[in-house]
């Protein structure tokens, strides 16, 4: 049986989050249980005897794509109880919440950990991103001028949304999502910084901090002086940086001989194609084809 979690669940699904991912850190999944989630957002699957097996969470989105605003679902924080693993529970899962995800919106979108196990499900990857292994070395140093230790929330929307404007297949954000956004931070070791030029808010980093590095988890900014010089603050005391971007930004060209691997970061299902193509008045052949219907390029880093 398919349904929602209860309220009285939540601490019995943390227990099984950390018996299925005992690699993960304890503060990560505490951080999420904290933050993130939401009992009315977690579709969970159940045995015979009302046992839960299975989880997701799906939470509504509006993603911005060739154009339009599309009111989505998506897919995060999959997990099967280790003892129910290879039994075909997560596949019953996924194939009831697609059931019901394709009655309301044309794509229903998945963030992977397992990209193999989705495409048996017609999932497809349409955003990759591209991790890069930085000496701190290698960064130029800044001193602090213009650097914002505490940025607000309206800076940091007021940046995405300027950053965003170049790039296609990313999700609506509002003020929520940066408050949510700084308190999981907060249990993380994590921190967001900015970097102002008079009184203009022209980039911010999001990163967390770690023994030996700092890892980046997300930067907006106007150009690319603005992203060394946030990159800059970050890594002081730091043996190297681990930076997380698009594929698309030229990255590259300012660290040209460091170690980069891309990995896949979004993958979809397109739940009604004849509408889709009715919609955008375009012939599709698949949810990458789908997501390449503008010369943008593709950005997405939605962690939520």
């Amino acid at each position: 049986m398919i349904d929602k979690a209860k309220l009285y669940e939540r601490d019995e699904l943390k227990r099984y989050w950390k018996s299925a991912f005992p690699e993960a850190q304890g503060e990560s999944i505490d951080s999420y249980f904290n933050v993130y989630y939401k009992e009315e957002d977690t579709v969970v699957l159940r045995n015979n005897t009302g046992e839960i097996v299975a989880s997701a969470q799906v939470r509504p989105k509006v993603l911005n794509l060739g154009g339009k605003k599309l009111r989505v679902s998506y897919i995060s924080n999959v997990m099967t109880r280790p003892e129910f693993q290879g039994k075909g529970y997560m596949t019953k899962l996924l194939k009831g919440i697609l059931k019901e995800t394709s009655r309301d919106n044309i794509i229903t979108l998945l963030k992977p950990f397992e990209p193999h196990v989705f495409r048996r499900l017609g999932f497809e990857n349409v955003i990759e991103l591209m991790e890069y292994n930085i000496p701190s070395s290698k960064i130029p140093l800044f001193n602090m001028d213009g650097i914002v230790l505490s940025p607000s929330n309206e800076n940091l929307l007021e940046v995405y949304q300027k950053f965003t404007q170049y790039f296609d297949g990313y999700f609506q954000r509002d003020l929520e999502y940066y408050e949510s956004l700084r308190t999981y931070l907060n249990y993380k070791k994590g921190n967001v910084i900015a970097l102002k030029e008079g009184d203009d808010t022209i980039g911010y980093c999001v990163y967390l901090n770690h023994a030996t590095h700092v890892e980046i988890l997300e930067c907006a900014y106007d150009t690319s002086g603005t992203l060394i010089k946030l990159m800059s603050f970050v890594a002081r005391g730091k043996n190297r940086v681990l930076l997380k971007a698009s594929t698309q930004e030229k990255i590259h060209k300012l660290f040209p001989q460091v170690i980069k691997s891309k990995q896949p970061f979004l993958m979809a299902y397109i739940n009604d194609k004849a509408l889709f193509e009715r919609l955008y008045d375009i012939r599709i052949l698949s949810a990458y084809s789908a997501f390449n219907i503008s010369e943008k390029p593709k950005f997405n880093r939605d962690f939520q």
